[in-house]
């Protein structure tokens, strides 16, 4: 097997040395629940709002490489894919977005009750969040084309499973965007080839 020359070996061993030190603060008021994904072993809390199951973090590495690195709590940034989730489990389309939206009480304030409490993974003032919904969304940002990472700790971007506009054959589809300046949950779409290269944050649901 191939090894890491010794310089990256190092930068991946602070790299990750500086992420174990980040806690995810879980709401301590909910009872979650646990999954473990059979493709790389990973394990996932998961968390019931309303009547839907999701994963309580973002889905991290589905590869099976050693030499690629998930150890920080922001999980994976991915391109789009719809056979991304592990089995029993989908990536969530506009629709199944729209039911959490709407059960903590629309698009307006359902933001601040997906995101993480305090500024450890989100910058001040994180408005309006409470987590009361247990989801725990963290401020991963994106991954732009040219750019690189993007926005950390200030936005939170999911794809969904829905294209836009709808049954037209355009590459096209809706992703849900949190923000550190907000309580809103609002829904964009990738407006061209080069977002669609974007690489986002990702949520699976229960079948």
């Amino acid at each position: 097997m191939k090894k890491l020359p010794r310089t990256v070996l190092l930068v991946l061993i602070i790299f990750c040395t500086s992420c174990a030190k980040d806690v995810v603060e879980f709401n301590p008021d909910i009872q979650y629940g646990s999954f473990t994904d059979t493709r790389n072993g990973e394990v996932y809390k998961t968390v019931k709002i309303g009547d839907q199951t999701w994963m309580a973090e973002n889905l991290r590495s589905i590869s099976n490489d050693p030499h690629e690195v998930n150890c920080c709590n922001y999980g994976k940034l991915f391109t789009y894919s719809l056979d991304i989730c592990p089995d029993g489990w989908h990536l969530p389309d506009s629709s199944e977005w729209q039911i959490l939206i709407d059960y903590l009480g629309g698009n307006n304030v359902a933001g601040g009750k997906l995101k993480e409490t305090g500024n450890t993974h989100w910058n001040s003032p994180n408005k309006g969040a409470t987590n009361t919904s247990g989801f725990t969304a963290l401020g991963a940002g994106f991954a732009d084309y040219d750019l690189g990472l993007q926005k950390r700790m200030k936005q939170a971007d999911f794809w969904t499973a829905s294209e836009y506009p709808e049954g037209y054959g355009v590459a096209s589809f809706y992703y849900v965007s949190l923000s550190s300046s907000s309580t809103k949950a609002t829904m964009f779409y990738s407006s061209d080839d080069f977002e669609l290269m974007e690489k986002k944050s990702v949520r699976c649901i229960k079948n």
